[in-house]
């Protein structure tokens, strides 16, 4: 956290140039809050189901709360860290919320496994896309729990492995721009991209 700058000094060392990239960013952040109010309005209006409305309103949430942090991280570059996890725990809740409100759409999770059935899943997806071994799955009962927990173990090992990174980086043991087998930036990182 030394060699970054706070965000005094960080707005003492602005250029015309970083100002004018400052503006452009902040009016691309403002263009996604209002494009999420006149989604939301129009969810509120359009429609009926509560629990639907509210999944939808959270999936779509993802983009001006990662804009929201990200403008702090921008502006506060110490704050990193904390920038990534609050937005590794919000992705976390609308990927999960993502996953049921498909099956909602479907109709439940049994009226989904018959819809989909049909279906011959590819597993060869990333990190495995090189994998070309990997047989096609068809959806049934089984693989909707294996989907299931794949989505609930990115739920929680995400923010975990980012609240560890966050710890480390306060302690000083966490070093962003060293990355070598003795830093353990190096292993949590390999870990976030597993999932």
């Amino acid at each position: 956290s030394d060699s970054l700058p706070s965000s005094e000094d960080l707005m003492k060392g602005f250029t015309a140039g970083d100002i004018a990239v400052m503006v452009i960013l902040n009016l691309v952040a403002i263009a996604t809050y209002a494009i999420f109010i006149e989604l939301w309005i129009y969810l509120h209006k359009n429609i009926a189901n509560d629990v639907t409305k509210d999944k939808t309103l959270l999936v779509l949430g993802l983009f001006p709360v990662t804009t929201v942090a990200y403008q702090l991280g921008i502006f506060v570059p110490r704050a990193g860290t904390l920038v990534d996890f609050v937005t590794a725990v919000y992705t976390s809740i609308s990927l999960f919320s993502f996953f049921h409100l498909t099956i909602t759409y479907l109709g439940g999770a049994t009226e989904a496994i018959d819809k989909l059935g049909f279906v011959d899943a590819s597993l060869n997806v990333g990190p495995c896309c090189c994998c070309i071994c990997l047989p096609k799955v068809k959806i049934n009962r089984k693989a909707y729990r294996v989907l299931r927990f794949g989505i609930l173990q990115t739920l929680i090992l995400q923010p975990v492995l980012q609240f560890i990174s966050a710890v480390l980086w306060a302690d000083g043991k966490y070093d962003i721009g060293e990355v070598h087998p003795t830093n353990p930036l190096f292993y949590i990182k390999i870990l976030l991209n597993i999932p």
